[in-house]
């Protein structure tokens, strides 16, 4: 065991002294190849990291400045009213005081008597898991009038705020019957993050806010007398 010991010191010392110079290279590249490994690398993905932080942050920043920009156009005076509108063409709960003011004054203007009607409350607390779809609550209405008398409630109606939708009309010889729909849309839960952008209300949608300002409306929670313009659009008191 000792003479195989001693031959191999014997070997190494021999190829240490054959090889010596390619020896020393060769350990310290390896020493360097760990280095690099065990210190090197990790500052390099910490520098990655940093990189990566700063580009979301500046990101964050530019979101940032664009909202306080477009918070700062803002017109309240502006803003309100268009609120008000959308709010009394598309409730965000069942709005019964509404609808019996669309048909009220839809009546008057046709100048036609509704008969009894039944609101189904419901839920008024249940809000759709679906944020896309709209809610509507269906009302049968019995009507007295001409075949002419009903279309202008049903035209009266449309241009009428809570926004509705007539599905069905079965007429008859002293009443007709006609199915209508209120639509609402509760909002969805609110769930704000300070890296969203801030839009300003679309071209499109301030012509749909333009065009619902010209409507019937009573943004009142309860009913009040309408003075009826020329174009037949009524102004809130």
């Amino acid at each position: 065991m000792e003479t195989g010991l001693n031959i191999d010191l014997a070997t190494l010392k021999f190829l240490y002294k054959r090889y010596k110079e390619f020896t020393i290279p060769a350990v310290v590249i390896l020493v360097c190849f760990i280095l690099l490994i065990k210190f090197i690398m990790p500052q390099f993905q910490a520098v990655f990291s940093l990189s990566r932080e700063a580009k979301k942050d500046l990101r964050s920043l530019s979101v940032l400045k664009n909202n306080l920009n477009v918070l700062s156009r803002l017109n309240d005076s502006a803003l309100n009213p268009q609120l008000q509108i959308v709010n009394a063409a598309l409730p965000t709960n069942k709005d019964f005081i509404g609808i019996i003011n669309a048909i009220s004054f839809a009546s008057s203007i046709a100048g036609v008597s509704v008969g009894d009607f039944a609101l189904q409350i419901g839920d008024i607390l249940n809000v759709p898991t679906d944020n896309n779809k709209f809610s509507s609550i269906s009302l049968n209405l019995s009507i007295n009038g001409s075949i002419d008398d009903i279309n202008k409630f049903i035209e009266a109606l449309y241009k009428t705020l809570p926004l509705s939708e007539v599905s069905s009309i079965n007429m008859g010889n002293t009443s007709s019957s006609v199915a209508v729909s209120f639509y609402y849309k509760p909002l969805p839960p609110i769930s704000y993050s300070d890296g969203a952008p801030i839009n300003l209300i679309p071209n499109s949608g301030l012509k749909i806010i333009d065009t619902l300002s010209n409507f019937n409306y009573n943004l009142s929670s309860s009913f009040e007398a309408f003075d009826s313009s020329p174009s037949g659009s009524i102004s809130p008191l």
